[in-house]
């Protein structure tokens, strides 16, 4: 559930920051791409929230 939630805010955020950056270019917005990068960048931060931990301590 925790992957799914991570996903769907990386596609809204995604999305706004391609239109963000296409319409400072000045060129039409690619809905693909943008997605494709939210994708990729959803599953990087997933992973890699799983894989660092905080340490537990020791008592």
């Amino acid at each position: 559930m925790k992957f799914f939630t991570v996903l769907f805010w990386s596609m809204i955020l995604g999305q706004i920051l391609g239109y963000i950056l296409s319409a400072l270019q000045g060129t039409p917005d690619n809905y693909f791409i943008a997605a494709g990068i939210s994708i990729y960048m959803a599953v990087f931060v997933y992973f890699l929230g799983n894989v660092i931990k905080p340490k537990a301590e020791a008592k």
